[in-house]
Formats: structure tokens, sequence, C-alpha cells
């Protein structure tokens, strides 16, 4: 669902919080994933691109995970803009 937080795994259908791609799903464009913004370890982030070919399982973030999410990008944002 759009902007909603998955972990996506090239392997593993439990996609392990540790070692997977967290990603904000943005849409689905001629069966290709878009991501709003994604992380691999929640301090480097990107934005506005398809999701990996290699990803093939998905699960629904918990709440616990959302939250160190939305945190996480938040922290970068302000650490970007403070650069300027």
């Amino acid at each position: 669902m759009q902007g909603e937080l998955y972990l996506y795994h090239p392997s593993d259908p439990c996609c392990p919080a540790s070692d997977s791609l967290w990603g904000v799903y943005d849409r689905t464009t001629s069966g290709a994933v878009r991501l709003e913004t994604s992380s691999r370890d929640l301090c480097g982030f990107r934005f506005w691109h398809p999701l990996p070919a290699a990803c093939r399982y998905a699960r629904l973030a918990t709440r616990s995970e959302l939250r160190d999410y939305t945190a996480a990008l938040a922290f970068y944002e302000c650490r970007a803009y403070l650069r300027k």
C-alpha cells in the first residue's frame, strides 16, 4: 500500500530487520516497484528509485520498525540540511 514501510530481502522470507532493505512503497509502474525512500542501515537513505530486482520477499514493518525508520530519516534530513 502506498506510503507504507516494508522490509525487502533477496532470499529470506522473514526479511530480518538487520539484513533487509527498508523501503517506503510509492507505486508499481509497468511491473516495477518504486520506492519513495529506502535504507539498508538507517544511516544513509536513497530517494525515489526502483526496488532492486534481487529483492524477492517483502513484509510490512512493525510499529517499532516504523518508529525507528521515521526517526532515522528525520535525523538524516536534519543533518543534510545543516551541512548546507
